[in-house]
């Protein structure tokens, strides 16, 4: 089994269960030192972007630690777009039940993806929005005061999927 840190769309516990993922425990989580941002380029809309982590003194991500199977490793992977839009990361977050710290896989943009700027889609948003019960109430309140692009069809470039 490997730990898993998600902090962008896989806090959205529908989603994952649809994506045929085996997971056999989640926690609610913190990254301590990191931010979260969304500079991932989405090549589906202009100006949008993916969550992404980057590092940031005394700032925190809050997320969810998913207990997976060796299989959904590569599930995530091209779920995730590695290597192309993502790379994967060791990183330690801290669970939020008794404070012990855990090394867990995440994912972090690729620098080849990355663009100043960008903002999230609404619906992306309503993803990590889905994650209120494992968040703070200040963490969520930032989460919920994020500019968003509604994503119709004047700003669509393709029907491709990432």
């Amino acid at each position: 089994m490997v730990y898993y840190f998600a902090y962008g769309s896989n806090i959205d516990l529908k989603r994952v269960e649809g994506m045929d993922l085996h997971f056999s425990s989640i926690r609610a989580a913190t990254l301590h030192d990191w931010k979260l941002v969304f500079n991932v380029i989405d090549n589906k809309y202009e100006g949008t972007g993916y969550a992404n982590i980057v590092p940031s003194k005394h700032r925190s991500v809050e997320g969810l630690i998913y207990e997976i199977d060796r299989s959904s490793i590569k599930k995530l992977d091209f779920l995730e777009g590695y290597p192309h839009y993502y790379l994967k990361k060791k990183i330690t977050v801290v669970n939020n039940d008794d404070g012990a710290k855990i090394n867990c896989l995440t994912y972090v943009g690729n620098q080849e993806m990355i663009e100043k700027g960008l903002k999230p889609l609404r619906i992306y948003m309503k993803h990590l929005l889905s994650g209120k019960i494992f968040m703070s109430n200040e963490y969520f309140r930032n989460l919920n005061h994020i500019k968003t692009i509604e994503g119709d069809r004047h700003h669509k470039l393709s029907t491709e999927k990432r």
